[in-house]
């Protein structure tokens, strides 16, 4: 009994200690791309598609929105612009994803291995495309400072086309029939 207690013990601190040794930025990504997964999981693949395609349309809307500053929601000053625009990005995302949930038809019904690996490849694409939009739109760098390392994943002009990409390559090869 003592063994199975100290067993029980010792991997749960090294559960917690490993979390814990985990970086802010490194827990930010796990939780944007936990968040979409779940997302997936509730309301199949039809809604993660369509959350996925409304980050794509939201983009044009949101960096050439010409009033921003005008209705800024949370005062005059910079951050609060920057909320303001983020705010302004969220509603749209909602808005567009209501109507694209509508109008995208299909519905793949899998189970098991197949449909968590395709939902955990729509949830990483998806994840990455909304921080590679925050870096390159919203300009989230301004509110928190990644890392060397995931600026280098997600600051460059040339990776930003990437992700661009690579949510419709998934969306075209997890959706076919």
């Amino acid at each position: 009994m003592v063994t199975v207690q100290n067993l029980f013990a010792s991997t749960t601190n090294g559960t917690f200690a490993s979390i814990a040794n985990l970086s802010l930025d490194t827990i930010i990504l796990i939780i944007i791309f936990f968040i979409f997964f779940i997302y997936g999981l509730k309301f199949g693949k039809r809604r993660i598609v369509s959350l996925t395609l409304s980050l794509y349309a939201s983009i044009p809307i949101v960096f050439f929105f010409p009033y921003l500053e005008k209705i800024s929601f949370f005062g005059d000053i910079e951050k609060a612009v920057l909320y303001s625009q983020i705010g302004l990005f969220i509603l749209v995302i909602i808005l567009i994803n209501v109507v694209l949930w509508r109008v995208v038809s299909f519905e793949l019904y899998h189970r098991g291995l197949r449909r968590l690996i395709e939902n955990g490849t729509l949830s990483f694409a998806s994840g990455g495309l909304l921080v590679a939009i925050s870096y390159h739109i919203i300009k989230i760098s301004e509110l928190y400072d990644f890392a060397e390392l995931i600026d280098g994943l997600f600051a460059s002009t040339t990776l930003f086309f990437w992700w661009l990409i690579a949510p419709l390559i998934i969306i075209f090869f997890t959706t076919r029939k």
